[in-house]
């Protein structure tokens, strides 16, 4: 009852004479007046502030200016979101009708700081915004600064990584000549001290990179059993060491951390290293101190007698720890001349380090610029990533004779490398650059969820023909190409900050970022309008009490994972004053924190454009959160007690991102077709008594990863009229039923109507209920489809014709209960069939028997066979030329 009385309430916000109201309250015609002068003075502020930040890097003078110029800017943007924020509100308004107010006493609590205080706020940021212009003559500055300059863009496949060392062949060998040494040794004792090897030196000189190469060396893959690598961050220790090398044996979380103590994990990780020889790289990228006596005994006790550990770090251990190490190698900046010229022009040509590619005066201009590196090759490729594309001499010697090269290590921490990429970013990268200080020096995160950030805080510009994450993915990889973000060593979907440049983008930032970590004082200001925090570092909620100084805050971001053996609880009160207090949030993230419900007063976040409510305990959403018009990304993963979402979620008509993925929605809300921006959508739920609201996809642009469960709900006629087969930037498709079928020929049909787009590169097919596919399935003209997954199909006694597919290289079957032979229909009617798959998994198939193998070229790429639970399966199996895995499987002929 109270929901639906919310519910109603909510309605009325989008109806009535409220907007009316409001505009009396703003001021009318006289508010749009000053919204369009506010709109001018911001544009030119803009080209204002970066003139004066360029100078302050090598002036003074100007630091006080940029940081009033930075906060007017952020000011003038609330304001006109403000408006905008209305606007929207107006227009719904008008599509929903009018009608009474009933709850004016309500909603007024809502609107109040907008409708009494934006005109006064727009006043008071036009004026000083105007001040600052007319004073720009004073201070030296300019509008349209000159070092403005349009961005040459690098396809993000034209360059790879240099597959080179230069200067590094004595320090590659040294490493490697330790690794392949004989252990049994008169140097190796009982402890297994001539486990470790430390490579040190400064940070940008190179020991990752090393690291690296000699990780990848032939000797190496065949000398070791096992090679693991894992980052060394701040807050690494011998459990989360475990943890981490763990997950990285099994490929999966090892358990529920609350659940798991140190020795339980360390006599599992034992295990699973007994008897092998692994080598294990810690990089500890920006850890100062990541010498753990207590984790490197752990490692000295596992694996077998040739195993080895090298750590990298940019300062030597304490002198007690010394002795662990049998080699310390001091990585030195390059020293030959030749070798850093090699490598700079390695980066200006893309690979090909060959002098005479330069006209002999950049050539000169280059060699002086690259001594200026002083042998340090990240310095060497940040200047290799910003002049190759820049044939004109004059920006040559601009970056040359710059007086940035002047500043003394004692004035500046940051290497004058970076400074130069920096300024070479036009202004929108220098925005997105700086705001990457969000994150903790070494945290991994992935393009889409930094995309998502740099939305919600306005820094993509809308482009003809694009999507604003396809301009978003444009600006990560310029980003990248200039080597200011790179990919992770662990995890290629992964990618991270060099901590040089981490600290350039918070050097950048100032007090306008306010970033906790290793248990720093938490002492926000008035300026302060992003803040990140590492979970595990805050454990009473109190603390953010504090917040009540930065009324303008606009990021609220947790970061990791949470304190092992603690429970974070947040206060319903808390979160309510929290909200109430801070009105501007953009970015809010509570993901991870056992909550259940959201207090009301979340309505208040009227500026909110992305929320994280992803793993919470939650068990509803209150409606309220859709008056929350301009919010683009809403994250539910794993939310297991929600069932619903907000039934006015039609409201939200900026929504760009839905994801529930892993949460057990019964249904959709309806009128789902409302949210035309729609381009992810993780999970489309049909509920037992609207199957027919597939119709709603039609016209929802969605790209990504679509998922369309509830299927045994649908109603056939309606499939095609959801237009799938037209949705070409949909990528990765699942249909699942979670439920019995009545008829497995109307199934049959259900599956043929579901045809996928032809582009689509994966298709997964759950608990489908039919006999067989349908004849689109396995169809060759799908030449983009490389991964199948079928699982759960129990009546299902023939498979489709796979070995069609061209480009297929993964193909995951599990769960056929009633499938008994494998057939010539599985190859298809091609001469050489499954010529692209590289990984083949059968799991939980009780019946099958009979297998039928193909000569000549089937399966010619076959690399990873997995048989498991199999039982009655007689004969052979195909050849494989890497991973072989039988489980449950007596009968095969191996």
């Amino acid at each position: 009852m109270e929901e639906w009385m919310l519910s109603t309430c909510l309605e009325k916000l989008f109806s009535g004479d409220l907007m009316e109201w409001m505009r009396g309250r703003k001021g009318g015609a006289n508010t749009e007046e000053m919204s369009k002068n506010l709109k001018f003075y911001l544009l030119a502020a803009k080209s204002l502030y970066y003139d004066a930040e360029e100078k302050h890097i090598t002036s003074s003078d100007g630091k006080a200016l940029v940081a009033e110029l930075q906060e007017l800017l952020y000011d003038g943007e609330d304001a006109l979101e403000t408006i905008d924020f209305h606007d929207v509100q107006s227009k719904q308004r008008k599509e929903q009708g009018s009608s009474a107010i009933q709850v004016f006493d309500y909603l007024s609590q809502l609107v109040s700081p907008f409708g009494k205080k934006i005109e006064p706020e727009l006043v008071k940021t036009i004026n000083c915004l105007e001040c600052i212009l007319k004073l720009k003559n004073m201070f030296g500055f300019k509008e349209g600064a000159d070092s403005i300059r349009p961005l040459r863009r690098i396809p993000s496949t034209s360059f790879v990584e240099e597959s080179k060392l230069y200067g590094r062949d004595s320090d590659i060998e040294a490493i490697v000549g330790w690794l392949l040494s004989d252990d049994d040794d008169a140097d190796a004792d009982a402890c297994g001290t001539n486990k470790f090897a430390l490579i040190v030196g400064p940070d940008g000189i190179g020991k990752s990179a090393l690291a690296q190469f000699v990780f990848s060396d032939d000797r190496i893959n065949a000398h070791f059993d096992l090679l693991l690598w894992v980052p060394v961050l701040d807050d690494f220790d011998a459990l989360r060491m475990t943890r981490t090398l763990l997950e990285e044996l099994t490929c999966q979380p090892p358990c529920n951390p609350l659940e798991e103590d140190a020795s339980r994990l360390q006599a599992r990780l034992k295990d699973a290293l007994a008897g092998k020889n692994f080598l294990l790289v810690l990089d500890s990228n920006c850890n100062r101190n990541p010498f753990d006596p207590h984790a490197l005994g752990i490692l000295s006790e596992f694996g077998g007698s040739r195993s080895k550990i090298i750590m990298t770090a940019s300062t030597c251990p304490e002198p007690v720890l010394m002795p662990t190490f049998t080699i310390i190698h001091l990585l030195n900046p390059i020293s030959h001349d030749e070798d850093c010229w090699k490598l700079f022009a390695e980066r200006i040509f893309h690979g090909v380090a060959t002098s005479s590619h330069f006209p002999q005066y950049l050539e000169i201009v280059g060699k002086r610029l690259v001594s200026k590196c002083q042998g340090n090759p990240f310095a060497i490729k940040l200047i290799g990533s910003i002049l190759r594309l820049e044939p004109n001499p004059e920006e040559w010697d601009r970056i040359l004779s710059s007086p940035i090269w002047k500043r003394s290590e004692r004035e500046s921490d940051i290497l004058p490398a970076l400074w130069f990429s920096y300024l070479s970013l036009p202004q929108h990268l220098k925005r997105c650059f700086t705001h990457c200080s969000i994150y903790h020096c070494g945290y991994e995160f992935q393009m889409q969820d930094l995309i998502f950030l740099w939305n919600a805080e306005g820094l993509l510009e809308p482009q003809n023909g694009k999507t604003i994450e396809q301009v978003g993915e444009e600006y990560f990889h310029d980003l990248k190409s200039r080597s200011l973000i790179h990919q992770s060593r662990q995890n290629e979907s992964y990618f991270t900050m060099h901590c040089l440049a981490n600290n350039l983008a918070t050097s950048l930032s100032g007090q306008f970022c306010l970033r906790l970590e290793n248990n720093s004082s938490f002492t926000p200001v008035r300026k302060t309008r992003h803040l990140s925090y590492k979970r595990r570092e805050i454990q009473d909620v109190k603390k953010f009490e504090a917040l009540s100084e930065s009324k303008r805050l606009r990021t609220f971001l947790p970061l990791g994972p949470m304190e092992d053996n603690k429970t974070f609880k947040w206060d319903r009160s808390v979160l309510t004053k929290l909200f109430r207090i801070l009105t501007y949030l953009r970015v809010l993230s509570l993901s991870m924190y056992p909550i259940t419900q959201l207090p009301d007063s979340i309505g208040m976040l009227k500026h909110l454009r992305y929320l994280d409510l992803s793993y919470t305990q939650l068990q509803a959403i209150p409606d309220v959160v859709c008056s929350c018009f301009h919010l683009q990304t809403l994250l539910l993963v794993c939310c297991t007690a929600l069932a619903r979402l907000p039934f006015l979620m039609r409201h939200l008509t900026k929504l760009r991102c839905l994801d529930t993925t892993g949460t057990p929605l019964v249904e959709m809300p309806p009128h789902m077709s409302a949210l035309k921006d729609l381009q992810t959508l993780t999970n489309f739920v049909l509920g037992k008594a609207n199957g027919s609201r597939i119709k709603e996809l039609q016209n929802l642009q969605l790209c990504g990863r679509l998922c369309i469960s509830g299927l045994q709900n649908v109603i056939v006629g309606d499939i095609l009229q959801a237009n799938l087969e037209g949705k070409l930037q949909l990528t990765d498709i699942c249909f699942k039923w979670d439920g019995p079928a009545d008829n497995s020929e109307v199934e049959l049909q259900v599956l043929d109507s579901l045809r996928p787009p032809r582009k689509v590169e994966k298709l997964s097919v759950c608990s489908y209920r039919g006999t067989r596919f349908p004849e689109w399935f396995g169809n060759a003209s799908f030449t983009n489809l490389c991964c199948i997954c079928l699982s759960d199909g129990e009546n299902c006694f023939q498979l489709p014709s796979l070995g069609q597919l061209p480009f297929l290289i993964k193909l995951y079957i599990k769960g056929f209960g009633k499938l008994a032979v494998i057939g010539k229909e599985f190859y298809g009617s091609v001469a050489n069939p499954f010529p692209s798959l590289e990984i083949l998994h059968f799991g939980d198939m009780p019946e099958w028997q009979i297998w039928l193998l193909l000569g000549g070229g089937a399966f010619s790429c076959l690399r990873d066979l997995s048989m498991i639970e199999c039982p009655k399966l007689t004969g052979s199996i195909p050849n494989t030329k890497g991973t072989l895995r039988i489980e449950g499987c007596p009968r095969l002929q191996i």
